[in-house]
Formats: structure tokens, C-alpha cells, sequence
């Protein structure tokens, strides 16, 4: 499942010619697909290495009968509902994954520099398609997150990568996952040794 498909969260598909992951059936947003793989006709001011980028990755994936769209508010498994999260790109998407009454949301490229969107998120960058929306979705997506407490990942932060958002007043202070080594199972402590 693509949020987007940037060449950061698509680029390690292939491997020249060849499809890395041969079995695998990828998933994205049908106006991330058309919009990317030449369908879509409104493409701006978009620099066009992004659009070979797209192609080269994805484009044999589709070509294989190996790439699904969806749309926003789709289930894509039990338990795994896209949320449109539209602007940075045209069908840019985050997943919400609930099970047991918990909740992640991954949020894929919805912020990008965290010292500068969580005090000022209205802040885009030039990777945005559409500044506007990405600078409303993340506004909308961070009050509810930081609302709900929900645990979220998100691309660009640094490791883990998954956190909660607290609001103050307009900005928001992200408190990272504490993360474990491992070493606290005696399996990995078994195999290690």
C-alpha cells in the first residue's frame, strides 16, 4: 500500500528492469495512479523527472496486472480504511489500522520537516502539488490525531518514526514512541548470542 508514489516511498520497487518484489500487488490512490502514470492531463507545474521517476517504478507493477487502485474511504483489508489526505499530491492517502479498540494512522508525507510544520503547520513544501490542501490537511489530520490521541507514523520524522502529536495552542509538540532493542526477549538475546 503506496500513501503516494513519490519516488522516496516507491523507489526500492525495482531493481533496474526488474520488478523486486514479483509477487507482491501494489496498492494506491486511482488519482495517485492517474495522475503519476500519465492518465491525468492537470499536472501544473510538477518537474517531469518526478513523473519518469513514478513510471519507472510503478509502471511494471501495472503492466504485470500487479497494481490495484482504490479510492478514499476504502477498506483495504479488515481493519485497513484509507483516508484521503489529498494536496502533497493528487491522491495521496493515509491508512487508519484499528484492532482492539487501538488505532495507528500512518500518514505517509503529510509533513516533511517537523522543527518547522509542527510550530507552524500551515508551512507546505515544494514537493506539495497543491500547497493549499496539503497545508489544510495536515491543520485537519493533526487537531484530530492530537484530539483522539491516536498513535501515528509519519515518513520524515527520525527514528521510530511513530509518535503522538500533543496540540499547544496552534502548533504541536510530537512525543516519539519509546522504542526497545530487543534485548528484552530472550529469543532475540538466544540468537544474538
Amino acid at each position: 500500500m503506496l500513501t503516494h508514489i513519490h519516488s522516496d516511498h516507491s523507489g526500492g520497487l525495482m531493481s533496474g528492469a526488474r520488478r523486486l518484489f514479483p509477487n507482491a500487488l501494489l496498492q494506491v490512490h486511482a488519482r495517485e495512479a492517474d495522475f503519476w502514470l500519465g492518465r491525468d492531463k492537470g499536472k501544473g507545474t510538477v518537474d517531469p523527472k518526478y513523473f519518469e521517476e513514478a513510471r519507472a517504478m510503478v509502471e511494471p507493477y501495472r503492466a504485470a496486472g500487479k497494481l490495484r487502485t482504490f479510492g478514499g474511504g476504502d477498506t483495504i483489508v479488515p481493519g485497513i480504511r484509507v483516508m484521503p489526505t489529498t494536496g502533497h499530491t493528487p491522491g495521496h492517502s493515509s491508512f487508519i489500522i484499528e484492532s482492539r479498540r487501538q488505532r495507528l494512522v500512518l500518514f505517509g508525507d503529510l509533513m516533511h520537516f517537523g522543527s518547522v510544520q509542527l510550530r507552524e503547520p500551515s508551512v507546505t513544501v515544494a514537493y506539495d502539488v497543491d500547497d493549499r490542501s496539503a497545508a489544510a490537511q495536515r491543520a485537519r489530520v493533526f487537531a484530530d490525531a492530537a484530539a483522539r490521541g491516536d498513535l501515528i507514523g509519519l515518513s520524515h520524522m527520525p527514528f521510530p518514526g511513530l509518535g503522538r502529536l500533543s496540540a499547544e495552542g496552534r502548533s504541536y509538540r510530537w512525543v516519539p514512541l519509546n522504542y526497545s532493542s530487543g534485548q528484552r526477549w530472550p529469543e532475540a538475546r538466544l540468537s544474538a548470542e
